[in-house]
């Protein structure tokens, strides 16, 4: 048994579990939709162009929230925040889940984000705070099972559910999770954060959001319209102008609200840029390849999927390892 900051002991296994199920579904939910696009499109009688937001709008607030929830974690009781990330994202599921319109179910995906973003960004920095330096191996570990191998089985679970059953169960297989999530976390989770309040700058949360919001939305247009089209264009230099503003003040201001000191270790940088392109072109692959696959050549959902059952084990199986 390790204690919290009250000197209260807590099992450390089970908090561990809770918030690797909870940030498990958060990531997953971000990648079940690529399979299921072709679908929702004659569901619902849209484009690709219409269909391709209901993925890019879960990214886009995930990363507008990202810098405010580093300011939530030191100033809110851990146990009362993740609840509240824990209970959105479940309210934001079952929105999806019995949505009978597009809008409805884009609004489910916009509540989806909000509790999915809350969960990922306090995930990490609880499990900083309750493993020392020597142990951090085994957060890459944790880590890599949910940032590794969730986005990448995604697309293979969604045909399956699709071919079994309907789109509703892409969203409602999460349901049960989120709920075990919420109820275990009454009881496991614990204050293991040490309280550093602080006043929110309201400034750099305004800069923040419209520099990351135009930045990310000028980059989903693209490939709709080109990335030389003037929306493009006039969407990125706004959200770039903002966001370099943004990371400007963090350095200048005395209670930053997002601690960017670690990009000053050009290891870290360097490892988080490589992270971020194989990001990218992992979910690109991931987002293109089943509605290329069911649309062209007529596959099902379920076959399309398949295509990317072999990656998803192998990241599996290396997320093991590559923390010891």
């Amino acid at each position: 048994m390790v204690k919290d900051i009250n000197g209260k002991p807590y099992s450390r296994k089970l908090l561990v579990a809770v918030l690797l199920i909870g940030i498990f579904c958060a990531v997953l939910n971000q990648t079940l939709l690529f399979t299921a696009q072709p679908t929702l499109m004659h569901v619902f009688h849209i484009g690709a162009s219409t269909v391709q937001w209901l993925s890019t709008i879960y990214p886009l607030v995930v990363g507008v929230l990202m810098p405010i929830t580093a300011w939530m974690a030191d100033n809110i009781n851990t146990k009362t925040l993740m609840l509240t990330a824990y209970g959105i994202f479940f309210i934001g599921t079952l929105c999806c889940t019995i949505a009978g319109s597009f809008s409805f179910l884009l609004v489910g995906r916009i509540i989806q984000a909000i509790g999915g973003g809350m969960i990922q960004g306090i995930t990490m920095t609880v499990l900083f705070n309750i493993y020392n330096s020597e142990e951090r191996g085994t957060i890459t570990s944790l880590m890599g099972l949910a940032f590794g191998l969730a986005p990448a089985i995604g697309p293979t679970l969604s045909g399956w559910l699709i071919q079994i059953s309907s789109w509703r169960l892409v969203f409602g297989v999460l349901l049960p999770f989120e709920l075990i999530t919420f109820l275990l976390g009454m009881v496991a989770l614990k204050r293991v954060i040490p309280s550093r309040p602080s006043k929110l700058d309201w400034v750099s949360v305004i800069v923040s959001t419209i520099g990351f919001t135009a930045l990310l939305y000028g980059l989903s247009l693209a490939g709709s319209v080109g990335w030389f089209a003037s929306t493009v264009i006039s969407f990125g230099v706004v959200g770039i102008i903002f966001v370099v503003w943004f990371c400007h003040r963090q350095t200048k201001i005395a209670n930053p609200m997002l601690n960017l000191t670690p990009f000053k270790t050009f290891q870290y940088t360097l490892s988080l840029g490589i992270y971020a392109i194989a990001q990218m072109v992992m979910t690109g692959v991931q987002f293109l390849l089943p509605m290329y696959l069911q649309d062209i050549h007529l596959l099902t959902p379920m076959q399309s999927g398949m295509t990317l059952i072999i990656g998803a084990l192998a990241m599996g199986l290396m997320s093991r390892f590559l923390g010891t």
